[in-house]
């Protein structure tokens, strides 16, 4: 279990305690617009012209090569992205944004950045709701 409450009043703790519509509503869409909705098309683009064969499906998943190769890929840069935030448990949170990142790829590829979106939206905000219980 992390322990939140030795940056009970952090700046960075203030701030996701203050911010729920900057934590759950417009740091996703921002996200979601950087990494699904540029990032990982870019990716899928740049694969399928290096490496053409690789717009075959992936064991019959629907999903080209490119596109899963692209979708780890973003999830890595997603999770290195998060790495950086000004709190001391980051490493924790890159990891897990990396992780979930793979979900939200998914999401965005099968249908739409629409569904990621909403998804990581309602992540965050249950981020929300247990960072503002977790530091009572």
């Amino acid at each position: 279990m992390i322990n939140y409450t030795a940056e009970k009043n952090s700046e960075y703790d203030r701030h996701v305690r203050k911010s729920l519509l900057a934590v759950s509503l417009f740091g996703p869409i921002a996200e979601e617009g950087i990494f699904r909705g540029l990032i990982q098309p870019l990716v899928t683009k740049s694969i399928q012209i290096l490496v053409p064969a690789a717009t075959a499906a992936l064991f019959g998943t629907g999903l080209s090569v490119a596109t899963v190769v692209s979708i780890v890929a973003t999830s890595v840069f997603f999770g290195a992205a998060h790495y950086f935030n000004p709190h001391k448990n980051a490493h924790i949170q890159a990891v897990s944004a990396a992780l979930g990142g793979l979900t939200l790829g998914l999401l965005s590829a099968q249908f739409g950045i629409g569904a990621s979106i909403a998804a990581h939206n309602l992540i965050q905000f249950d981020y929300w709701i247990f960072h503002r219980i977790s530091t009572l």
